[in-house]
């Protein structure tokens, strides 16, 4: 597993990898990576002063890995999980994995759990698997299957879905969920929203939510006002929780 530390000054942080290169360009100034101790400060050829920081997987996640496909943010993976509750085990599937972004933050939210992941795309597949090399998740693994066609996993406590032609795999998410556990479907348009609720009226469930997750983060300067640009609408949300 590579090894990465994280600098972090008043203006922002940086992730730096060990070992790849001695010295590293910010636009700080040079930093001599033989000098990165975790806890103490560093200072750049410039005198830029840096807090060194052991990087987390998360840190890993939101600043090395390249997206090769829309992913729920960070935002939408914590709404679902304040609607959900999960025993500190759970068995996870996540359906398309994308680059593995939804996957490896389920990962680090229940590190004693398993996640299972499918993905048909080869060139998805093989980047997620690359991406959960470089953040080093031991408790995930990746699928490359259609999932449209066939679940494996038995008694599921939750499931997430967020790909094409989602109504297609509602079915087999169900057989595969176990009486009480959780469907997540991630839906980018009104359309798809109204078509998988559509769908879902064919099952018994029960503790139904939708709804969709908009940020707005607000800046101090001397004055606070919200932020010029924001991520605010990303998509909708449908939660539903299997009766039988």
């Amino acid at each position: 597993m590579k090894k990465f530390y994280l600098l972090v000054s008043k203006e922002g942080s940086i992730l730096v990898e060990v070992g790849k290169k001695r010295f590293v360009n910010t636009h700080f100034g040079k930093i001599d990576t033989k000098e990165l101790k975790e806890g103490k400060f560093v200072k750049t050829h410039l005198g830029k002063e840096f807090l060194v920081l052991r990087a987390l997987p998360k840190d890993i996640l939101l600043k090395k890995i390249v997206r090769t496909a829309q992913v729920i943010l960070p935002k939408d993976i914590g709404l679902i999980l304040s609607y959900v509750s999960l025993k500190e085990d759970p068995l996870i599937v996540d359906a398309g994995t994308g680059t593995g972004y939804s996957a490896i933050l389920l990962a680090l939210v229940f590190p004693k759990g398993k996640v299972v992941s499918y993905e048909i795309n080869d060139l998805f597949y093989r980047k997620a698997v690359e991406n959960l090399k470089l953040v080093g998740i031991k408790n995930v693994r990746i699928k490359k299957k259609d999932v449209t066609k066939k679940i494996d996993e038995k008694n599921v406590d939750l499931i997430l879905l967020d790909l094409k032609d989602v109504v297609k795999v509602i079915k087999k998410a169900w057989k595969a969920l176990k009486n009480g556990g959780y469907l997540v479907i991630y839906s980018p348009t009104v359309d798809e929203l109204l078509e998988v609720n559509r769908e879902l009226e064919n099952y018994e469930y029960f503790d139904k939510v939708i709804f969709e997750g908009i940020v707005r983060e607000w800046q101090y300067t001397k004055t606070l006002r919200p932020k010029t640009l924001g991520l605010m609408h990303t998509g909708f949300i449908t939660i539903v929780r299997k009766f039988k």
